[in-house]
């Protein structure tokens, strides 16, 4: 089972594509850390997989779960520690 499976994940914001037909699975058991120079699409593929940013295209599934369908389940079992102090209205 994929604790987190990413499909064909497209994001854009206006003009700008942050994520091109992404696709990752994180199986159970795996460790896992997502690396890349900035702009890579790092930050927007996590805000993604927690719909803080809807996804244009593609599927997401979390503790296999789908999103946005089953939000607040995957929410309530996910942490985040972002780079900078925030307050995410959408997190809760």
């Amino acid at each position: 089972m994929s604790i987190i499976a990413l499909d064909h994940v497209t994001k854009r914001f206006g003009e700008t594509i942050a994520l091109n037909d992404f696709s990752l699975h994180v199986e159970v058991g795996e460790l896992f850390g997502l690396l890349g120079p900035n702009g890579a699409g790092k930050t927007t593929a996590i805000s993604v997989m927690l719909n803080l940013y809807p996804a244009d295209s593609g599927t997401i599934r979390i503790f296999d779960h789908a999103m946005p369908k089953d939000e607040r389940t995957i929410k309530r079992r996910v942490g985040i520690v972002p780079q900078h102090v925030s307050v995410y209205d959408q997190i809760n």
